[in-house]
């Protein structure tokens, strides 16, 4: 179980000359494993010490009292036990709009249309100023999560007219690629501005420990195996599989063992265990527990090469990402394989910061495996070149200071 904590901060919180009550909806559970919660984490506390007065309403097993988790930040946890993500859906709605009505707020901040859809009725938008965060749209990611839908046209379609009736309700849109930029603007429903903020990372947390410093790749003239990591989810569109294959073919020929730090639900888990034993690699594969944040840091020192096999879909080639995996591991001094795709370009230059290898190609990662564990001196020269990068670009900071001036920028046309 994903156990992370974040501390709560002491110091003033620092207002501004115009304080906003700002409600931060997100139908992601939080705290939690994925990467979504650390971009969660970094905008609320961005936005408490900001304007001081933040409300995080996210689900949970059960109800809880609103409780601080930050400077200027509390957090409200509704309870959704459905199991059916439709239900947990209506469930979730219900009780924002419930919360909504206990007080107003200047500004609602959703990330999906399980949150936006209840909050575009007159009586939100008389008060409150919407923006719309987008990270994905459920009608290209939900068949990934749930097979059954593939069977259904209907609901799809019901998806997109959701997210489009958030998107034209938006005051102003938000998200972290211009890949998913573009895919908003080519359904020509909204006018609103639409801002590219794109993730960040905490380079204190994930502090950078060279290539040199790990232990060697052979000690004595013997071989160790090469320590491949993989964290994340473990959706389809990552390409787990892929580099469960790139393993197979290079297990013939070298000793190497890949970590999966991985979330994901108990049959995709299954799944993935199911072919790593159909390819004879149970020996070679260390599955590990989300656990807590630390894990990640740890796994990123430990290994020899982080990966980043996603695959050329919909999820990552029309709608688009900003693959938090990719900066931490940058930040932490891991080389990297990665898929050669716009939405990896957009945060990295192939050959000065990774190595670029053809989605969905084994082979092709494999490859680009070797590459680097035959070669210390590039590995040390990725490694070093990623940091700078992410340390100059991709910082939260930046993120968040981009983030605040939007903020800024609708409160003021409010007056």
């Amino acid at each position: 179980m994903f156990r992370t904590t974040y501390p709560i901060h002491t110091q003033p919180t620092t207002m501004t000359a115009r304080a906003a009550r700002i409600l931060y909806a997100s139908f992601d559970e939080f705290p939690g494993p994925k990467g979504c919660c650390r971009h969660i984490d970094a905008f609320i506390r961005a936005l408490g010490r900001r304007f001081g007065d933040v409300t995080l309403v996210t689900p949970g097993p059960v109800d809880r009292v609103p409780f601080p988790i930050a400077d200027g930040v509390r957090q409200q946890v509704v309870g959704c036990p459905d199991a059916n993500p439709i239900g947990r859906a209506r469930t979730f709605r219900a009780k924002l709009m419930h919360h909504f009505a206990m007080r107003p707020f200047d500004v609602i901040h959703f990330r999906s249309i399980f949150e936006g859809m209840v909050l575009l009725t007159p009586a939100v938008r008389k008060t409150a100023r919407l923006i719309y965060e987008v990270n994905g749209f459920p009608s290209i990611e939900m068949k990934y999560h749930y097979r059954a839908l593939i069977d259904d046209p209907e609901l799809p379609r019901k998806l997109v007219a959701q997210e489009d009736d958030c998107l034209r309700a938006a005051d102003r849109v938000i998200t972290v690629s211009e890949t998913n930029r573009r895919a908003i603007e080519s359904r020509n429903v909204t006018s609103a501005p639409i801002d590219v903020i794109r993730n960040g990372v905490d380079l204190d947390r994930f502090e950078f420990r060279s290539p040199k410093l790990r232990s060697p790749l052979a000690d004595q003239g013997v071989p160790r195996p090469i320590r491949l990591g993989y964290f994340g989810t473990l959706a389809a569109w990552q390409g787990v599989e892929v580099a469960l294959e790139a393993l197979e073919l290079l297990v013939r020929d070298q000793p190497a063992r890949l970590i999966v730090l991985g979330v994901g639900s108990k049959s995709r888990v299954a799944d993935l265990r199911r072919s790593a034993e159909r390819r004879r690699l149970t020996a070679f594969v260390d599955w590990r527990d989300p656990g807590e944040l630390d894990a990640v840091v740890r796994l990123l020192h430990e290994i020899d090469i982080a990966l980043v096999p996603l695959l050329s879909v919909d999820r990552n080639t029309i709608q688009g990402c900003c693959p938090l995996k990719m900066l931490e591991a940058m930040a932490a001094g891991s080389p990297i394989v990665a898929s050669d795709l716009p939405v990896v370009r957009e945060i990295a230059v192939a050959g000065e910061h990774f190595i670029p290898a053809r989605p969905g190609d084994a082979r092709n990662l494999k490859n680009g495996i070797r590459q680097l564990v035959g070669d210390e001196g590039l590995r040390e020269q990725l490694a070093l070149a990623a940091r700078r990068h992410v340390a100059g670009s991709f910082p939260w900071s930046a993120a968040t200071d981009r983030l605040i001036a939007v903020y800024e920028e609708l409160l003021r046309a409010e007056n």
